[in-house]
């Protein structure tokens, strides 16, 4: 939709090529109505990158908790060492937490998506494990 709108000015302005028959104000309106349209255009491109790099931290984090939980946990557990508690329930928490409060300053968001998708990871699993007969209960 933006092509058609750039090529609707551009067309507009070459009709306005011989600028004899167009007034300054015409022209300066024209003008200001491209900025505007590729001020809108660069908004929107950049809300839509944000919501991309949100959505790849948090399914990266959650793959990360799942390769983590392979590799160095047992039975599909990984506990902080000298607790019961799972590390990747305890650093989903914090990190999420942390992103809420805004901690991280600008980038708060992308941390709560991180959080996000450690917690996401964990909770995959462990419904993954309580489907499981026997040990994973």
């Amino acid at each position: 939709m933006l092509a058609c709108r750039g090529l609707f000015f551009a067309s507009k302005m070459a009709l306005m090529a011989d600028l004899t028959l167009v007034s300054k104000s015409q022209l300066a309106n024209t003008v200001e109505r491209m900025k505007g349209t590729v001020k809108r255009a660069r908004e929107t491109t950049k809300a839509m990158t944000e919501r991309s790099v949100a959505s790849a931290l948090t399914a990266g984090a959650g793959y990360g908790v799942g390769v983590m939980k392979k590799n160095f946990g047992e039975g599909g557990k990984l506990y902080i060492p000298g607790t019961q508690v799972e590390a990747d329930l305890a650093a989903g928490v914090v990190l999420s937490l942390a992103g809420i409060m805004g901690l991280a300053g600008d980038k708060s968001s992308e941390l709560l998506a991180v959080g996000n998708g450690v917690l996401a990871g964990h909770l995959a699993v462990a419904g993954y494990l309580h489907g499981l007969p026997g040990e994973g209960r």
